[in-house]
């Protein structure tokens, strides 16, 4: 086994990790429990540890558990006893321990090797696996990419930038070999021919694609260098210069909060302000969170909107065999720290 740091000095690469989720989505707090989980000194955590620490955030009046989701939708697990007795309460708490667990068990079974945690055999206890292989650090990576709200503003925008390029590899690998596969976004990894004045970067997107801009290209300030909310771009090439070319545009969204709005930005009907299409392009929406509950089933259908989504889990099957040049990205370096 590899040396590992002192939980406090694995603890300061986070800010307020105690603070509990904001969100009562079942497959939110199952990677807080796999974040507790990494943090702790035996790399272990218990359903009555989490119901413990729900309750300890609800002594301290925390505005965020009020209310959680045991499976009907009417769970109070932080919230005060009402006209319900105490045994009412721990009974709708422990139903919610149980339907966290029962989303580990789906996670233990779908991502196999990729998994960087096993159950204790009574399957109350999550423990991290003591040796992990790079699958499993790449899935540490997706879940650090899914908790910003923890991470300095420095390590956030290592994550979100190095995400991006890990979602550029994952859709590389899933494309024909020959597709051409390029970041659009502002990021300060993107050293491809999209790069600069968003301006420029649109009429040469047009001239790869076969298309033409729209007049409104035109208004676009020689100021901004932004990307109008597309982060990857990739196509097709038909063998000629034709119009009629299938592509693909991507937005990668770390935040659980603004992934649903964002998957407009890489959308038609917002880029066809400034490109003619002759094909719509396919829109995916890269998301670092498990977007399922625990049968598989993703967790909000109705929220996904004309767009082609990867969640965490579609992501490590995309990447799967060939993620070699992502492990060299810096937030590995955070990773590895995690990971010891």
């Amino acid at each position: 086994m590899s040396h590992r740091d002192s939980p406090k000095s694995i603890s300061s690469l986070f800010r307020d990790p105690e603070r509990i989720p904001s969100s009562r989505d079942s497959h939110l707090w199952s990677d807080y429990l796999e974040l507790r989980c990494l943090l702790d000194m035996d790399l272990e955590y218990s359903k009555s540890d989490l119901l413990e620490h729900i309750r300890q955030r609800t002594d301290l009046k925390e505005n965020n558990v009020e209310t959680l989701y045991d499976g009907d939708g009417t769970s109070q697990i932080g919230a005060e006893l009402g006209d319900q007795t105490q045994g009412e309460v721990n009974d709708k708490q422990q139903l919610f321990g149980d339907d966290l667990f029962r989303h580990i068990d789906f996670r233990i079974a779908e991502f196999k090797n990729f998994y960087p945690f096993r159950l204790s055999q009574g399957r109350d206890v999550l423990r991290r696996k003591r040796k992990l292989n790079k699958e499993q650090k790449l899935y540490i990576f997706l879940l650090l990419s899914s908790q910003l709200r923890y991470f300095s503003k420095q390590d956030q925008n290592w994550l979100t930038d190095d995400f991006e390029l890990v979602c550029h590899q994952a859709l590389k690998n899933y494309l024909p070999e020959n597709a051409p596969v390029f970041m659009f976004g502002k990021n300060r990894l993107n050293i491809g021919p999209f790069n600069g004045k968003l301006k420029d970067k649109v009429k040469n997107l047009a001239t790869a694609l076969n298309e033409t801009t729209t007049p409104d290209v035109e208004h676009i300030p020689e100021s901004d260098t932004g990307d109008n909310g597309l982060d990857l771009v990739a196509w097709l090439d038909a063998g000629d210069t034709n119009k009629s070319v299938i592509s693909f545009f991507a937005q990668c969204a770390c935040s659980n909060e603004t992934w649903v709005d964002k998957q407009a930005q890489s959308s038609y009907d917002t880029w066809k302000e400034l490109l003619t299409f002759k094909v719509r392009p396919v829109n995916i929406i890269f998301i670092p969170f498990s977007y399922r509950d625990c049968l598989g089933d993703w967790h909000r259908p109705h929220n996904i909107h004309d767009s082609f989504i990867v969640d965490r889990l579609r992501a490590l099957r995309m990447l799967k065999n060939n993620f070699a040049r992502v492990m060299k990205l810096n937030s590995f370096t955070l990773v590895n720290k995690v990971a010891a």
